[in-house]
């Protein structure tokens, strides 16, 4: 009888200590709420990267990422109406980075597996990467639409920034394809001053039948795409006595 007892008090006493337990192990499970945000501050430091890739390929395809955030606050992504697929840079200040990493930690990212692939073929991957001082984590979904990384997606992309200008690169390119020029177009004549930052007509020739981007200076290349993003069109086409071309600018060619 007094072993009875004794039995009933020490297994009384475990299941209210594994009641006490409880409550904190379900809010610790998973990385969720033991992830610091801090992150390194330095300028050349990638805090958070978007990228979208894949699908049916397309001569106006750019694979430069869709949203880039530094250590120092800088942003560069794509301007919030596509403009044509204008990056644009602006800031970020330390209350809203911290703001945005604190939505993707709620959202769970962090607890996704590195990879998921839905059934569909011929679609985009989309990939979300984030490196902190701790921790670092990279996801790529190939539309399978996880409620937690739809969720991360969404914090990024309502990221704000601000003073937003144009985004210029170090360089940037031409993808040149034969063309039958018609009235629908918008021609590049060589009275236009985006006439003159172009390569010279038997270089683009070359390249459209040898199927390779041209390099240019990215100033150039930001100037060639805020006059296609001006005239709604991915490309601008050149007449020549060698044939039509079309050229459809890119920060980088697929």
């Amino acid at each position: 009888m007094k072993f009875r007892k004794r039995y009933l008090y020490v297994s009384a006493f475990v299941l209210a200590g594994l009641l006490a337990v409880a409550p904190f192990a379900m809010t610790s499970c998973g990385k969720t709420g033991g992830i610091s945000l801090d992150y390194n501050k330095s300028p050349v430091n990638v805090i958070i990267q978007v990228k979208t890739f894949g699908g049916m390929p397309a001569p106006w395809d750019d694979t430069v990422p869709s949203f880039t955030l530094h250590g120092d606050g800088t942003v560069v992504k794509l301007a919030d109406n596509e403009s044509r697929n204008m990056l644009v840079s602006g800031k970020m200040t330390d209350s809203q980075v911290n703001d945005l990493l604190a939505r993707i930690l709620d959202a769970g990212f962090f607890d996704l597996e590195t990879w998921y692939q839905g059934e569909a073929y011929d679609y985009t991957f989309t990939s979300i990467e984030v490196n902190l001082q701790q921790e670092s984590h990279k996801v790529t979904d190939y539309f399978v639409k996880l409620d937690a990384f739809n969720s991360a997606l969404q914090a990024v992309m309502e990221a704000p920034a601000q003073d937003l200008k144009d985004a210029a690169g170090g360089r940037g390119y031409l993808i040149a394809q034969k063309h039958q020029a018609s009235d629908k177009d918008t021609v590049v004549d060589s009275s236009s001053d985006i006439y003159t930052l172009l390569p010279d007509a038997s270089v683009l020739q070359w390249a459209a039948k040898a199927n390779q981007p041209v390099g240019i200076a990215g100033k150039d290349l930001i100037r060639i795409k805020r006059y296609a993003a001006d005239h709604n069109t991915t490309g601008l086409v050149l007449k020549s006595d060698a044939g039509d071309l079309i050229l459809y600018p890119v920060y980088e060619p697929r």
